[in-house]
């Protein structure tokens, strides 16, 4: 009887033994976050301390580094053609970059937990990916929009969450392949790249203009360029100089500051980095500091100052627009020609009334 009972007091501490080891299994679980792999999601902990600083200034700069691991590429169930191509090539990206390659799940399979364990990149349409929607709103990233952005993932501020989003196919392509440019990925220390689509002829062109810190610098852009007709890609063109900070230098002169200095009515200010190639705002030496650029009208005279942000110097004066404008056909009326250049010149003549400037319109001015 006494062994029987010492079997009994034996077989319920290895009970509540197991129990308490078990809960604390499991709490240590849940507070590890989680890697995903190709067949399940399972534990690690990799260098959290110094990650989590990270998030607090992040840049596309951290593609691929931020996604190395736990990492789900998201795009619509209905997603097109296009779009999973797209994914298939930043999945490929990675997996060439990291040696690591990403889950790939459509928008109705990601889970809960998959939101806030892992890090996400979203991509396509708010019309075709509901994740994407949830996350940036219906209208993102606006009409004839595409747009990159890598943000803290808003399930989880210690994950990130990487953005490839246009307002049709073409423009995601787009961005796919800037982000799996490597070499212009490493150029851009912005947190968001904003591309606007514009029909030129038989082209759809998705246009970059650089900025730092709010500043336009002058010349330095990214294009690509795509059939209108076939949505084939065509080319790409990239002007930037490598010789910029990342960030402005502090400066003394306000936007309002630079507008109070002159005379007459103000019509815009702008803050730009001024090109050393730069063919209206011809300063030599060219200046190294961002500066203002005030047009104003004085006595009906239209007047491009050109003001050092920085020491709040007037450096000189740009070339303005023209006052009025002057639009033709011709030469002259030469048997077949008759009429051939009619619609050209009136085309001139109603944009340059829109942009303002009077506009002369003459038919065979030669006569």
């Amino acid at each position: 009887m006494y062994e029987k009972f010492n079997w009994l007091k034996m077989w319920i501490s290895l009970s509540i033994s197991f129990i308490f080891f078990s809960q604390l299994a499991s709490s240590r679980q849940i507070q590890n976050l989680p890697v995903a792999t190709n067949d399940s999601i399972t534990t690690g902990n990799k260098s959290q301390e110094g990650r989590a600083s990270k998030m607090n200034s992040l840049s596309l700069k951290d593609y691929p580094k931020l996604f190395d691991e736990n990492v789900i590429i998201v795009v619509g169930k209905n997603a097109t053609e296009v779009e999973n191509e797209s994914a298939t090539m930043i999945k490929e990206n990675l997996k060439e970059l990291t040696g690591n390659e990403p889950i790939s799940k459509n928008d109705i399979e990601l889970s809960e937990l998959d939101k806030k364990v892992c890090n996400l990149i979203l991509i396509g349409t708010p019309t075709t990916n509901t994740v994407l929607q949830q996350v940036c709103g219906k209208e993102y990233p606006g009409e004839k929009k595409a747009v990159l952005e890598i943000s803290k993932n808003p399930w989880n501020c210690d994950r990130a969450l990487l953005t490839v989003a246009a307002s049709d196919e073409c423009g995601v392509k787009t961005m796919s392949k800037i982000l799996t440019d490597s070499k212009k990925i490493r150029r851009l220390s912005d947190k968001i790249i904003r591309f606007k689509e514009l029909e030129i002829g038989d082209k759809i062109v998705y246009f970059h203009q650089r900025m730092i810190d709010g500043a336009i610098v002058e010349k330095d852009y990214i294009t690509y360029q795509f059939d209108k007709s076939t949505r084939a890609f065509l080319e790409k063109k990239t002007h930037w100089r490598a010789d910029l900070p990342e960030y402005l230098p502090p400066m003394m002169i306000t936007k309002e500051q630079a507008g109070s200095i002159l005379k007459g009515r103000v019509q815009f200010i702008k803050l730009y980095i001024i090109s050393p190639e730069s063919d209206v705002f011809p300063i030599k030496p060219t200046p190294q500091n961002p500066c203002w650029v005030v047009r104003s009208i004085d006595n009906n005279k239209i007047i491009v100052t050109i003001i050092d942000a920085v020491n709040g110097k007037t450096l000189g004066y740009g070339i303005p627009p023209p006052y009025t404008a002057f639009s033709l056909s011709g030469p002259t009326d030469i048997g077949n020609c008759t009429g051939a250049w009619d619609a050209w010149y009136k085309n001139a003549e109603t944009w340059f009334n829109k942009m303002g400037y009077s506009t002369e319109a003459v038919k065979y001015p030669a006569d």
